[in-house]
């Protein structure tokens, strides 16, 4: 047998190969469809309950924040929830007057602190302690405990979304 008879017995049971593999993913696909046709309606109802159940536990530890002070957040049944600090915003009453008592109290960080058009750098002032802003008359607001819920092993509900949307799309 020549090698392009060869190549061509080789060439054919690839394609053969590529057609099968064609008709098992259109089986998957099928079945696929037919799964997520069978079970959206449950999704949807279980994403709905899941929202409401974040709603309520949101709003309960929104309404105790005294029960995250020491740890800020827990972790257990593969949820991580509680409080987390919120980076707040910097806020600089007089900006000459600041850039002067950074110059005057921080001499050495004067360069990273105040910008070369001689404006306080907020970025920067987030690094500082409570005293230090204090001193340079900058205050820090809206650095409060911010509720946070994540779901440490993974969130289910990100595929469900997928799936359901998919399911919808193939609907119209």
């Amino acid at each position: 047998m020549n090698a392009l008879a060869q190549i061509r017995g080789k060439a054919a049971d690839y394609a053969a190969l590529q057609g099968e593999l064609r008709d098992l993913l259109a089986r998957v696909e099928g079945e696929r469809r037919e799964l997520v046709s069978r079970y959206a309606p449950e999704l949807a109802e279980r994403m709905e309950l899941v929202g409401l159940a974040f709603a309520e536990l949101h709003d309960l530890i929104a309404a105790n924040p005294q029960c995250f002070d020491k740890p800020k957040t827990l972790v257990e049944d593969g949820l991580k929830y509680g409080l987390a600090k919120k980076p707040g915003r910097v806020v600089i009453g007089d900006e000459k007057r600041a850039v002067e008592l950074v110059q005057k109290h921080l001499p050495d960080q004067a360069a990273v602190l105040v910008d070369t058009k001689e404006t306080i750098n907020k970025a920067a002032c987030k690094g500082l302690s409570g005293k230090e802003l204090a001193r340079l008359g900058i205050v820090l607001v809206d650095a409060t405990d911010d509720v946070v819920i994540r779901v440490v092993d993974g969130d289910a509900t990100k595929a469900v979304r997928t799936i359901l949307e998919q399911a919808q799309g193939e609907e119209q």
